[in-house]
């Protein structure tokens, strides 16, 4: 995990310098979606990985408007933890299935904001930038074998929402995530248990590969912000 928390931070601690620059409190978002992954590697044979709804997810962001003294224009930094009923991989006409239970995927982007309509309490803004997931999860593909799988992977985010203000402090709104990752880092590990004169001994087998890949989620979320300028106007 040190790797994506690593990166996780430093996609968060933008806004934070955003703050330092002068340009007063973020805002902070509260949202939960609905998740669909795919990926579509060759090597060694067509690998596949797919997280099929249905899903959850929940992540929270910060954003913050007025950039280069535009209300438009701004930064944002957003994290989800995704938790798909079951995600299965695929390779070389073998499938594996990781439960819920078993995964852990995290989501995170970061970069500029834009609200290209601006209608008093009706707000409509899009987010673009760079962004990062993680998948870790184990398999147990018979009664004597577990798959291990790791993957991280780069790429681009953009989003698009409606949001409605009811104050200055609070807002909800809906919003449809994507991303499109194409560097995608691959760790596999198989646990084989075969019973050698009684005892059980493990083999261990293990590629990891870097290389260009589409990784593609869509994420249609609800959620609700709260702008903390709203508290010392």
């Amino acid at each position: 995990m040190k790797k994506p928390g690593v990166v996780l931070c430093l996609f968060l601690s933008l806004p934070c310098f955003a703050e330092r620059g002068g340009f007063g409190l973020p805002g902070i978002e509260f949202f939960a979606g609905l998740p669909y992954s795919y990926e579509n590697l060759d090597h060694d044979g067509t690998e596949t990985l797919v997280s099929a709804l249905p899903s959850f997810s929940f992540g929270f962001g910060v954003l913050h408007y007025g950039i280069a003294g535009k209300e438009g224009l701004g930064l944002f930094a957003l994290a989800a933890l995704d938790f798909p009923e079951k995600t299965t991989h695929s390779l070389g006409g073998t499938t594996s299935v990781f439960r819920r239970a078993d995964t852990t995927i995290i989501e995170a982007a970061a970069g500029a904001a834009y609200r290209f309509f601006n209608g008093g309490a009706f707000r409509l803004p899009v987010l673009a930038g760079p962004h990062f997931f993680y998948f870790s999860g184990n398999s147990l593909m018979s009664q004597t074998a577990m798959l291990d799988l790791t993957k991280y992977g780069f790429g681009l985010f953009v989003s698009a929402a409606a949001e409605f203000h009811v104050n200055k402090t609070l807002y909800f709104f809906c919003r449809v995530q994507c991303a499109l990752d194409f560097v995608v880092n691959t760790e596999r590990i198989r646990y084989a248990g075969v019973n050698v004169a009684g005892n059980i001994a493990y083999f261990i087998e293990g590629k990891e590969f870097l290389a260009l890949a589409p990784h593609i989620s869509v994420m249609p979320v609800i959620g609700t912000g709260i702008k903390l300028d709203g508290f010392f106007d």
